[in-house]
């Protein structure tokens, strides 16, 4: 007789929140006199991340489990400028909006209750087909 594992995923929570992003551009200083102009054309992908080691079996069940629309990976493309002071140095942040579910994976062999898992799951919302989120004009004194 074959090993039969199932999984079934409770939702416990489902929420939207902003990760703090990484840099999407290099940093550009303006000791002046004028000011200066930095535009940015990018795309930035932001994949899904869950708090344990699972199996592909196990991911399925999440993936079917959680109640807002799930999705592996989204990117965006863009365009943007922004104008730096003399005396300022700046850059661009990108910060992806995702939902995070929180629940847990309940493991069966045979129909039969082996175990359960606490399971914090991240992945990425999207508008228009593309990812949602935040792009960031940071400037600081130089």
């Amino acid at each position: 007789m074959a090993v039969t594992w199932s999984h079934i995923y409770k939702e416990s929570s489902n929420y939207e929140t902003r990760i703090f992003g990484g840099r999407a551009s290099l940093i550009q200083e303006n000791p002046g006199p004028g000011s200066d102009t930095q535009t940015l054309a990018y795309q930035y992908t932001e994949t899904y991340s869950t708090s344990t080691s699972l199996t592909n079996l196990q991911l399925q069940a999440i993936e079917y489990g959680v109640s807002y629309s799930f999705s592996k990976s989204r990117s965006i493309s863009s365009s943007h400028a922004m104008t730096i002071e003399p005396g300022y140095s700046g850059y661009w942040r990108f910060d992806p909006k995702v939902r995070k579910s929180i629940g847990t994976l309940r493991n069966l062999l045979h129909g039969q209750f082996m175990s359960e898992t606490s399971v914090t799951t991240m992945y990425p919302t999207h508008l228009n087909g593309q990812l949602d989120g935040w792009l960031v004009a940071v400037k600081t004194k130089l």
